[in-house]
């Protein structure tokens, strides 16, 4: 069973398992890094002819009929696979920055903004609450002791107080070129008993070292431009949505910590992944209640996407072929605007996997699709194998998938999928969440030490509300950048309705949180194994007529 399973007939499992383990063997151990070192860049065309010697090996024992050493040759290469992309991912260059600054060293940088600006609420000890702004900027030139040197690397700048400018004097976006004058400093853990290591949580995103102004004239706006020129447009679409929303708030919100405001950032949080701006309050209330994955843009968004696009097709008569093609095109403009998040990735490759299937007239399989989005995302980013998000969404979709596939035996599975749609859909949402739960509560515990009692009874009470609240938000951000916003009004305002209904829901069952002890890793890996050869390998009995 075991081999049927990692072997060539479905290779794309083995090829992830041994990925997987490549990076956490690179990661615990630096083999690579101890026997290349740096070396391993400048003997690239090496590494590639050995990968291609590698291959062609794999490919003359597949032919020779030779499976079994076959199917050992692919896993090993892709182990080596996961190694070298782990420690070339991580390898700091010679001209990097972390070469030539110190700690606390006062320095003048110049770079480009990779990213929009983040904006964030601070809850100072003194002052109450303080806006930020950080900027990520992968830096080009240094000057240091009066010699300018060229470098690389990213640095996380944070503006406030009287270093966060007035956006009507100076505002910032992707692609911008800067030059500031500031105090580099290594990131430090806020405090070092917690389980989220700071430091290592920036280091994965390639950022060495954080900044800090003396004041807002240190930092200059150059003329120039950097960046790719079709994420410049996919941001600027995004600043024009949020800037929709934020209009709205200076119309309607009192003040920027009413119940209107916070519903319109409840808005932007899970339509656009733009969570910065929720107050501390709002984000522990849906933490507490075992909603805090709808602040996340994920698989759900993802879904109702595809079906409003499928509406929209309808509606102007394209037919469902001609639909299929230009439908990738608006999952890559959805992923962007969203900041191409890995639970958004992660949805999007799966969503296009699964398509492309139908277009190819092939029954696609969800968990193989699932297992092709996380084995392309580790590819590409093997860091993300220890980030919390791509974890939960990969857990929690794993086990919907396999809860729902082990009841798809039984013949309850029947009776529920002829239900009535208002019996059928509250009853699938209680399943989803009973296998989201399955997949992400023994993560939940490890990160964070904690339990939610109610978090069945509060997705439940959130289903009706989200089934009208996400579809509305998406043709709202559509819409925004095309109709001015006094035409849209009237629908923002019953986005906002909902948007408060959803906050109350979530205030109802706060508090139900339970501190647990961290379990072991041990426990971790037992939990996950018995839990998925428990739904994967059982296979209910049928009777056979006659005996």
């Amino acid at each position: 069973m075991v081999y049927s399973l990692l072997s060539m007939k479905r290779p794309l499992l083995l090829i992830l398992g041994c990925l997987i383990s490549g990076i956490l063997i690179e990661h615990y151990w630096r083999v690579v890094e101890q026997i290349a070192g740096r070396h391993l860049e400048s003997g690239a065309h090496l590494t590639i002819l050995f990968y291609g010697l590698l291959l062609c090996s794999w490919y003359v024992l597949y032919r020779f009929n030779s499976a079994r050493l076959a199917t050992f040759l692919l896993g090993i290469i892709a182990i080596m696979i996961g190694m070298t992309r782990y420690f070339s991912t991580n390898q700091v260059p010679v001209h990097h920055l972390s070469n030539f600054v110190k700690t606390d060293e006062l320095v003048t940088i110049e770079g480009f903004l990779t990213q929009p600006p983040e904006f964030g609420i601070y809850v100072a000890q003194t002052a109450g609450f303080e806006k930020r702004q950080y900027l990520s900027v992968e830096t080009t030139w240094l000057e240091q002791g009066g010699l300018r040197s060229r470098v690389c690397g990213k640095v996380r700048l944070t503006l406030s107080d009287s270093t966060l400018p007035h956006p009507a004097a100076k505002t910032f976006a992707y692609g911008d070129v800067i030059r500031t004058r500031l105090l580099l400093r290594i990131p430090r853990n806020a405090d070092e008993t917690e389980n989220f290591d700071y430091r290592e949580f920036l280091r994965r995103r390639g950022i060495y070292f954080v900044g800090y102004l003396d004041h807002d004239r240190n930092i200059i706006k150059l003329p120039d431009q950097q960046g790719n020129f079709l994420f410049r447009w996919i941001y600027a679409l995004q600043a024009r949505i949020l800037q929709f929303f934020d209009n709205y708030i200076a119309l309607h919100a009192p003040s920027a910590f009413s119940p209107t405001a916070d519903a319109l950032q409840v808005i932007k949080a899970m339509t656009l992944g733009n969570d910065d701006e929720l107050t501390p309050l709002v984000k522990a209330h849906f933490r507490q209640s075992g909603l805090y994955h709808l602040l996340v843009v994920s698989g759900v968004n993802v879904g109702i996407l595809v079906w409003v696009v499928h509406q929209f097709f309808r509606l102007v008569h394209i037919p469902p072929r001609q639909g299929n093609i230009l439908l990738p095109f608006v999952l890559f403009l959805h992923a962007g605007l969203t900041g191409f998040q890995f639970p958004v990735l992660r949805a999007t490759i799966m969503a296009l996997a699964i398509y492309l299937a139908l277009m190819c007239n092939r029954i696609s399989d969800p968990l193989y699709s699932l297992a092709f989005s996380g084995g392309l995302i580790l590819l590409f980013f093997p860091t993300a194998l220890f980030d919390v998000s791509f974890q939960l969404t990969v857990a929690a979709t794993a086990f919907i998938l396999l809860l729902l596939r082990f009841l798809q035996q039984f013949p309850l599975w029947e009776r529920l999928s002829g239900a009535p749609y208002l019996l059928r859909m509250p009853l699938l949402t209680l399943l989803m969440t009973v296998g989201a739960m399955l997949g992400v509560s023994p993560l939940i515990a490890w990160y964070f030490q904690r339990i939610y009692l109610y978090s069945l009874v509060s997705n439940l009470l959130a289903l009706p509300i989200i089934s009208l609240f996400l579809p509305l938000s998406l043709v709202l951000s559509f819409f925004s950048f095309l109709l001015p916003w006094n035409l849209l009004s009237p629908l923002v305002f019953v986005d906002v309705i909902l948007a408060k209904s959803l906050m109350f829901v979530a205030a109802l069952f706060a508090g139900a949180d339970v501190m647990i002890l961290r379990p072991s890793p041990v426990i971790l890996v037992v939990y996950y194994l018995v839990m998925a050869c428990g739904l994967t390998l059982y296979r209910r009995k049928e009777k056979v007529v006659g005996q």
